[in-house]
C-alpha cells in the first residue's frame, strides 16, 4: 500500500488552489440592472414574444402555427455566456447572416442601438437567473 505524502510547501499549494477554485464557482451572479431589464423586457414583448415566448421559453405563440419555427430558449443558461457582442450581431443582422436559424430576423432597421443593447441584456438576465421576473407594473384591472 502506497501512501501519499506532501511536503507543506505542496500542501499550501493545494489548499490555495482549492479556495481560489471554490471563490470562482461560488461567485454570487451580478446583480441584475432594474432599469435596463425593463427597458429590454418592453422590446422583447413588443418584438421577440411571438416567436420565443412570453416566458422566454422559445415557446411563442407562432411556433404553433408556423413549421419549422425553433427559436432560442433563453432561460437556457449558455445564452448568458455568449458574447453579448455575438448576440447583438445576430439581432441586429438575423440569423441567417451566421448560420443560424434563417428564420430569425434582421432588426437592425427597426431597432435602435439602445433597444438592442437592452433586449440582449434581458435576455442574458434571463438566462442567468432561468426565469422571466414578475413586472414591478402590475397591468390595471379589467373593467
Amino acid at each position: 500500500m502506497h501512501v501519499l505524502f506532501l511536503t507543506r510547501s505542496a500542501l499550501f499549494i493545494l489548499v490555495a488552489f482549492v479556495a481560489l477554485v471554490s471563490l470562482f464557482f461560488s461567485r454570487e451572479p451580478d446583480p441584475v440592472d432594474l432599469g435596463e431589464y425593463e427597458a429590454g423586457r418592453l422590446v422583447y414583448l413588443a418584438r421577440c414574444q411571438l416567436c420565443h415566448g412570453e416566458q422566454a421559453d422559445g415557446k411563442g405563440s407562432l411556433t404553433r402555427s408556423v413549421p419549422g419555427l425553433y427559436p432560442r430558449n433563453f432561460t437556457d443558461p449558455k445564452v448568458a455566456d455568449r458574447d453579448p457582442e455575438q448576440l447583438r450581431a445576430v439581432v441586429r443582422h438575423g440569423g441567417g447572416a451566421f448560420q443560424l436559424d434563417p428564420m430569425m430576423p434582421a432588426w437592425e432597421n427597426i431597432l435602435s442601438s439602445d433597444d438592442i443593447d437592452a433586449v440582449v441584456y434581458f435576455v442574458q438576465s434571463v438566462s442567468r437567473e432561468g426565469f422571466v421576473r414578475p413586472s414591478p407594473d402590475p397591468l390595471p384591472p379589467l373593467r
